[in-house]
């Protein structure tokens, strides 16, 4: 349950988050007399970027303290890190109460409930299975066509039941000595959700934050125009990125997940990084690209992966049933290379539209 992260600025004042093209059209009247500032910076292997309504001399001050919530999320619950907590707690033993951090306790207990409200279409405890596949940090990492045999062996260390968490304490029991977690798909929408608290808590009204694609809005523009967001039309080249249905956000948050750009090939045979836990296998439904807007950035990453693993009939079926904000895009052909493609929105999702 990984997405491809990378970002890149566009002409006129537009960003390229991955699934997203945000429009931050240029206003000269602000709460504070200037324009909307923007900052950028590392994180995840990928980064973040913001645009904020303050006063340029406050910048100094309030980069540093953005950049501090991302690094602290990286360290606490990255993959790719050693020292990461998450890490750590993979490594532990099974069948013995383990402190964790409670933010590491607050994303787990975020994941379990996607996890059960979508029937294991998301699942933490993915991680096996996405280093099986050659995408994730495991030793040998490349792409692999793992055998029915070795997915079969790895079924038994992934499942979102196979873990005991007290939320509220922070005490989390592994079921098994081997059981790997991977967050990918959901700690970036929470170090979103920090990030954007933090901005709240100096005093920030009106801002939009992203990284990786996880965007959390509050306020809108000055001239009482609401944040825009782009989804773009799905293409495995991202080197001509096009609009393809524009959302107005406002205030609250927005993910896309989708299939179209990291993958590989095998005799002819795409294979993609969305994985279904259920079935140890990367899915193969023509579905390419799921959004979701919710109130926090860290229920619409985890919605946006549920709902893309659970495909083009089941994911827009349960989004209705939960009353969730989703918009999908399928694909017509086997590839989205033939370019044609179906749209379809939940009823929650019109409000967006635009």
């Amino acid at each position: 349950m990984r997405r491809r992260t990378s970002f890149n600025y566009l002409a006129a004042g537009a960003l390229a988050l991955p699934g997203l093209l945000w429009y931050g059209t240029e206003d000269k009247r602000s709460g504070t007399g200037g324009r909307a500032v923007p900052l950028a910076g590392g994180t995840m292997g990928t980064g973040w970027s913001a645009w904020l309504y303050v006063d340029p001399a406050a910048v100094p001050s309030v980069k540093p303290i953005v950049q501090d919530v991302f690094d602290t999320v990286d360290r606490r619950m990255s993959t790719y890190r050693h020292d990461s907590e998450l890490r750590r707690l993979n490594r532990a033993p099974s069948d013995t109460p383990l402190a964790i951090h409670p933010d590491v306790a607050q994303v787990l207990a975020q994941a379990a409930s996607v996890s059960a409200r979508s029937d294991g279409a998301f699942d933490a405890t993915v991680g096996p299975l996405v280093d099986a596949w050659g995408f994730g940090p495991g030793p040998g990492a490349g792409h692999a066509l793992p055998s029915t045999r070795v997915l079969t062996c790895l079924s038994e260390r992934v499942g979102f039941r196979k873990f005991e968490l007290d939320a509220e304490r922070s005490v989390l029991t592994k079921a098994h000595p081997r059981l790997q977690f991977d967050c990918s798909a959901i700690a970036k929408g929470f170090a979103v959700d920090v990030a954007a608290a933090a901005l709240a808590n100096l005093g920030v009204e009106h801002f939009l934050i992203e990284a990786g694609g996880e965007i959390r809005a509050a306020g809108g523009h000055a001239d009482g125009r609401p944040w825009r967001v782009g989804v773009e039309r799905p293409a495995a080249d991202d080197s001509h990125r096009r609009v393809y249905r524009k959302l107005a956000l406002g205030a609250g948050a927005v993910a896309t997940s989708g299939t179209y750009r990291n993958y590989f090939e095998r005799d002819g045979v795409r294979y993609s990084h969305t994985l279904d836990p259920r079935t140890g296998r990367p899915v193969s439904h023509r579905l390419a690209a799921v959004t979701v807007v919710a109130q926090t950035a860290v229920l619409a990453d985890a919605w946006s992966t549920a709902l893309l693993v659970a495909g083009e009939i089941q994911g827009p079926a349960l989004a209705e049933q939960l009353g969730i904000a989703a918009y999908f895009i399928t694909a017509l052909e086997s590839t989205t290379e033939a370019g044609q493609f179906k749209d379809t929105w939940t009823t929650a999702m019109r409000a967006y539209l635009s």
